[in-house]
């Protein structure tokens, strides 16, 4: 494959170095390789290294070095234009915007990670403090988890159907993919709603990489409002054609995102949200398996454990009933021992602190007192001297 690149120079300089050459043919897109090869040579050029000598930097060992000398160049290095309009001028990488700058932080930590030697892959080690501008304050990073009253707040704004979706999430430690299967396990889910069973089997052939079937649970409760709906009630309304589609993926990151803000709390919604919180927010304070949650979730477990639980499904109903008492408001038999030794703990807590606090109030008084009488004192022998 041929590289593009529309400075002539630069191209004059590429065809001289093979490694760069290389590199940019890897890309398939022509405005990437004109892009990274543009900065690329402008860095070269700035820095007054040949690619050569920074694959023998990096091959050395000098990964640190060579990040410095490119956060030197972004912050305060500049290079001289090969435009066609301003040709010959010379660009402070200073006055840059920042996306401009961030296209050289890119291209030549790309050059290293795609360019392989003797040693292996090339790549740059990251460095988390580095900066694509001076005085850059760096953007703290948004939540992904959210806590169980964060999560029953949200949920508690919401419209129907996007209440019912989100909380059998919550009771089944469904995902996102997992709640858009509600669409099409439509007639399953109603099948065993009329048998009258409780609670709901929700049955999937595989997940990601695993090609074992599994299965979660949802109350009936949640789903018997809709139990005389014979197609699939979980739809919302299409704009641009009329009338009814199945919800999709953005369907509900647009219900979350209302629901949100409404609540006054921050937690984008990723597609792993709630299971995360059913796995390790939830089972444990249930008093539940974590194993049983994370086969319910679809991660994978102990093979002989597997095969129990797909064979004996009332193991997994029976921890999933503790998940779904907690979660109802209620207390499984075996956490009230634990939540009564915790109480017992925090009364004898709470009495040693006013013991404690009533001693620092008498050693206070002390310490005043007898600050009182030493300045005292010390008055009473300064008018003496006097």
């Amino acid at each position: 494959m041929q590289y593009w690149v529309e400075r002539e120079a630069a191209k004059a300089w590429i065809n001289e170095h093979p490694s760069v050459k290389a590199w940019l043919t890897r890309h398939m897109k022509v405005s990437t390789q004109d892009g990274y090869g543009h900065a690329f040579y402008a860095f070269t050029r700035g820095v007054s290294k040949t690619p050569e000598e920074l694959l023998e930097m990096r091959k050395a060992g000098n990964g640190w070095n060579l990040e410095k000398m490119l956060q030197d160049f972004i912050i305060s290095g500049s290079y001289v234009s090969q435009g066609k309009h301003d040709k010959g001028r010379i660009v402070q990488m200073a006055n840059l915007s920042k996306s401009r700058r961030k296209s050289f932080y890119t291209s030549v930590r790309d050059f290293f990670a795609q360019t392989y030697g003797e040693n292996g892959p090339l790549a740059l080690p990251q460095d988390r403090a580095f900066k694509i501008q001076e005085n850059e304050t760096r953007q703290k990073s948004r939540p992904t988890y959210i806590h169980l009253p964060d999560a029953e707040k949200i949920i508690g704004t919401m419209k129907e159907p996007y209440r019912t979706l989100f909380t059998i999430a919550k009771y089944a430690g469904m995902g996102r993919d997992e709640i858009l299967c509600l669409n099409k396990f439509w007639p399953s889910l109603r099948r065993q709603l009329i048998e009258g069973k409780d609670p709901i089997r929700m049955d999937f052939s595989r997940r990601k990489k695993s090609d074992q079937p599994y299965f979660t649970l949802i109350p009936a409760s949640l789903l018997k409002p809709y139990e005389h709906v014979e197609s699939n009630p979980f739809q919302s309304h299409d704009e641009k054609n009329g009338g009814m589609k199945p919800i999709a993926y953005y369907d509900l990151r647009a219900a979350w995102i209302g629901a949100m803000r409404r609540a006054n709390i921050t937690i984008p919604f990723t597609s792993h949200l709630l299971r995360d919180l059913f796995i390790t927010g939830i089972t444990g304070r249930a008093g539940a398996s974590t194993i049983i949650s994370h086969f319910m979730a679809g991660h994978s477990v102990d093979r002989n454990l597997y095969l129990q639980y797909m064979q004996e499904p009332e193991l997994v109903i029976a921890e999933w009933n503790k998940i779904k008492t907690f979660l109802d408001g209620g207390v499984p038999p075996e956490m009230q021992e634990a939540l009564a030794s915790r109480d017992a703990r925090m009364h004898s807590l709470e009495s040693e602190n006013k013991d404690l606090k009533a001693r620092l109030e008498r050693l206070e008084a002390i310490s005043v007192e007898r600050l009182t009488l030493a300045k005292a004192a010390s008055q009473k022998k300064r008018k003496k001297k006097e």
